[in-house]
């Protein structure tokens, strides 16, 4: 396993500064009258393109989007990525009110690409954690081709530059799971984030962009070929290899420290879905009553 690329020489190979995503966004998000949840999430291009923690003035996450890699009958495995190979559609949950329905600020997509035997199909949900600075993201697959891999790319934008994180995989330090990845930090100027996803983490990776990040390396081999296993400062990317199961989970948690970032995102993983987004859109639909 690679431990580290220095980002001066990383530099000299190509590695690229950090660039922002499109400022035309979609959708916001941030569960309402929350003080536990000082967290906001912004989409544009079918992805999350920009987390704010714990102010709306501090982008802590340029983007994280999936990328699939999918078998064919004949000829090389196809890319598949969020941002670039999907037709989307946005929607969102809506309640009645004496004026009409009221639409709830949580997003849901409804993505595809490929046809045929390489056709993927999703459903996408985000919502912040009401109890926790977290936000947690499910993807919901009406089809996936067997045998296809699927992995989180995630771009950390500590304290609104993205050029001067460091991160880490974590792994177990004991008992049966040992050495079991359980997710990526960054980390940058006193703010941290950890990244996890229901399910097994094969492989992950902490790259630095345009040099040893994961796009360009699943994107040249159709697979991961590294797992670095810390990297920076530098403009980093986090990469991970995820179980392909019908419904995967990510929750992406924040803190001033790396043991606050793991722990809110760790308690958050702990209660179901579900049971998030009822809280979550109750105490929106609750706020809009009052309004309507």
């Amino acid at each position: 396993l690679l431990v580290g690329t220095s980002a001066a020489n990383a530099a000299s190979r190509g590695a690229i500064p950090h660039q922002w995503s499109n400022a035309v966004k979609e959708s916001v998000g941030t569960a309402i009258d929350a003080k536990e949840s000082p967290v906001w999430f912004t989409t544009g291009n079918g992805i999350l393109n920009e987390i704010y923690y714990p102010r709306i003035d501090r982008a802590q996450v340029g983007d994280s989007q999936l990328i699939f890699v999918v078998p064919t009958t004949s000829g090389p495995a196809k890319f598949f990525e969020e941002k670039r190979s999907f037709k989307y559609e946005l929607y969102y949950p809506t309640k009645p009110s004496k004026l009409g329905d009221l639409r709830i600020p949580r997003p849901i997509q409804k993505s595809i690409a490929g046809s045929g035997s390489e056709r993927i199909a999703f459903t996408k949900e985000i919502v912040t954690d009401r109890d926790s600075p977290v936000v947690r993201i499910r993807y919901n697959f009406q089809t996936i081709p067997k045998g296809t891999k699927v992995f989180l790319l995630h771009k950390p934008a500590g304290e609104n530059d993205g050029a001067g994180d460091s991160g880490e995989v974590v792994t177990e330090n004991s008992g049966a799971s040992l050495n079991r990845i359980r997710g990526m930090l960054a980390f940058e100027n006193g703010y941290a984030q950890f990244v996890t996803a229901s399910g097994e983490i094969s492989h992950a990776s902490i790259g630095i962009v345009g040099d040893t990040d994961g796009w360009q390396d699943i994107y040249k081999n159709r697979k991961m070929t590294l797992e670095i296993q810390e990297n920076g400062p530098a403009n980093i990317a986090l990469t991970a290899e995820l179980e392909a199961k019908s419904v995967i989970e990510i929750a992406i948690g924040f803190g001033r420290t790396t043991d606050e970032a793991i722990a809110a995102a760790s308690n958050s993983t702990a209660r179901k879905m579900t049971d998030l987004i009822t809280s979550y859109d109750t105490a929106w639909n609750d706020y809009l009553q009052l309004r309507a």
